[in-house]
């Protein structure tokens, strides 16, 4: 290599620093690392899936889906899926079981979590507030949140508004939604229609509350034992009819069986 006299330095030393780059080129470009890289532990990522409710479940955007959905991202991207964590609740609040296992889950195994994946923020949450505490949590333990659907969601300025401006909408479209649903049930209690599931005893007909044929005597009878002063609480007593035959369907969301008229005798 010639040498070169610059600004009085001799060309030897503007040689070897030359050779020196050179050599350093010459290793990446074989497909040398530094040290550190080596030593850096596969991508991995956590799925979190939600729905709000069962029904939703059986629906287009259903678990299933985005459960496709994720794996498949993980999987174009090299990441191997640590565990997956779903939900059937509603986002407006962090109190979901699963939401706080995966929170858990993260802190416990952060040097080993790289990513937490979901299709988009609305199935994160539905609130500003938990959303913003959420993606600083997994920040501060080292863990980047991924978005499938919102790819520009990254830690640059622009990315940071855009995760704000989308949580905000998540909250406004749930906002809205709650101030709906309220109105419609005001207007229906105005109107003299029972809109809950119907007690025991009765049914649900046309958005009215009918009685029961079936159970509705076996409910009276509940009444008069309590009244009697033979039992100590209602519950005994409605443990006593309801425990009678142990037959039936399940009462709609109820975990108390219904009351079977047919060969049932009430005795104490």
């Amino acid at each position: 290599m010639r040498s070169l006299q610059v600004f009085g330095q001799s060309g030897s030393h503007i040689a070897a620093s030359y050779q020196g780059l050179a050599g350093r080129d010459a290793g990446a470009t074989h497909g040398c690392r530094p040290k550190s890289c080596y030593n850096a532990h596969p991508m991995s990522a956590v799925l979190y899936i939600r729905v709000s409710t069962s029904k939703q479940a059986q629906q287009a955007y259903n678990l299933p889906t985005q459960q496709t959905k994720l794996k498949d991202h993980c999987g174009r991207n090299g990441w191997d899926v640590l565990k997956e964590f779903v939900d059937t609740d509603s986002a407006r609040t962090d109190d979901r079981p699963q939401f706080q296992a995966m929170l858990e889950f993260c802190r416990n195994r952060k040097h080993k979590v790289t990513y937490v994946v979901v299709a988009d923020l609305s199935r994160l949450a539905r609130n500003v507030v938990d959303q913003g505490t959420t993606i600083a949590e997994l920040t501060r333990l080292g863990i980047k949140l991924v978005s499938v659907d919102e790819p520009n969601i990254d830690d640059t300025a622009a990315g940071r508004l855009s995760a704000n401006l989308l949580g905000a909408m998540n909250q406004f479209f749930s906002d809205s939604l709650s101030e709906r649903i309220r109105y419609r049930m005001k207007a229906g209690f105005d109107a003299g229609r029972f809109l809950h599931y119907a007690p025991i005893g009765y049914l649900n007909v046309d958005k009215n509350l009918v009685r029961d044929p079936e159970r509705a005597a076996l409910v009276q009878k509940a009444f008069e034992l309590f009244a009697s002063g033979a039992y100590s609480t209602g519950d005994a007593v409605l443990k006593l009819v309801t425990g009678l035959a142990g037959c039936g369907k399940m009462n709609q969301r109820s975990k108390i069986r219904p009351f079977c008229s047919k060969n049932c005798t009430v005795t104490r």
